[in-house]
């Protein structure tokens, strides 16, 4: 199914006559809608992870658009958000856009662009929940790696051969392969590239290099130590 048949537009708007307006100009996108007269009430109701897109009124009572705005992205809820206001200007405008609202729409607002703007937000939020969709999943199939499996993983996307790898863990290349193996069909990779794409949804790449030569150094300082103390 379409971004637009699985997901709600949650209008926030003050006025009555605004919601009812905002509402009648949605209609040829033949999409949900649920309005709300208060950023209060929305984030009452709202559900997280709830796929779909906010048109938001600037000027609320109470909780202002902006400030919801950022409590959304505070709380690290990923619902695009598309503005309107009778009144603004650019000092007003520019700190919003650059927040992440997807549009920024005068009133009486144009049919056509708002139409639009609801289509890009509702994609961006179709693509970020499948994002987080896979994220979650990755964490899952990492979960179910041995300890063994970890390490030979980050050794994997450290560039590491299987012959240095099975050095390393003083275990025997047929070993590694093995596990191998069955790390990659848990993770649900065909490669070490893939592998690594995977693992950059749910930590950065540079992570598992960091703590990698962390480990080496300490493992380096100990041989070192021991070295000391055999000296005469």
């Amino acid at each position: 199914m379409s971004s637009l048949q699985d997901s709600t537009v949650f209008i926030v708007d003050g006025s009555a006559a605004g919601r009812r307006e905002l509402t009648h100009l949605l209609r040829p996108l033949v999409v949900a809608t649920q309005a709300f007269a208060s950023a209060e009430d929305f984030l009452e109701e709202y559900e997280s992870e709830r796929p779909g897109c906010l048109l938001l009124e600037l000027d609320l009572p109470g909780m202002s658009g902006a400030d919801l705005q950022a409590r959304l992205a505070a709380d690290e809820i990923a619902l695009p958000v598309v503005f309107v206001a009778a009144e603004a200007d650019v000092a007003t405008v520019v700190p919003l856009m650059k927040a992440g609202a997807v549009e920024f729409l005068s009133r009486p607002c144009e049919e056509g662009a708002l139409c639009e703007g609801i289509r890009q937000a509702l994609s961006i939020n179709a693509r970020s929940l499948r994002r987080h969709t896979l994220r979650r999943e990755v964490r899952k199939r990492v979960a179910r790696l041995t300890e063994e499996e970890r390490r030979i993983m980050e050794m994997l996307i450290d560039g590491q051969p299987n012959k240095c790898i099975a050095a390393a863990l003083e275990i025997s290349r047929r070993t590694v392969d093995s596990r191998r193996a069955t790390l990659m069909k848990k993770m649900q990779a065909r490669g070490p590239i893939e592998l690594a794409q995977l693992l950059t949804l749910v930590q950065p790449v540079e992570e598992w290099h960091d703590r990698r030569l962390a480990e080496m150094r300490g493992a380096a300082n100990g041989l070192a130590q021991q070295s000391s103390l055999a000296s005469p």
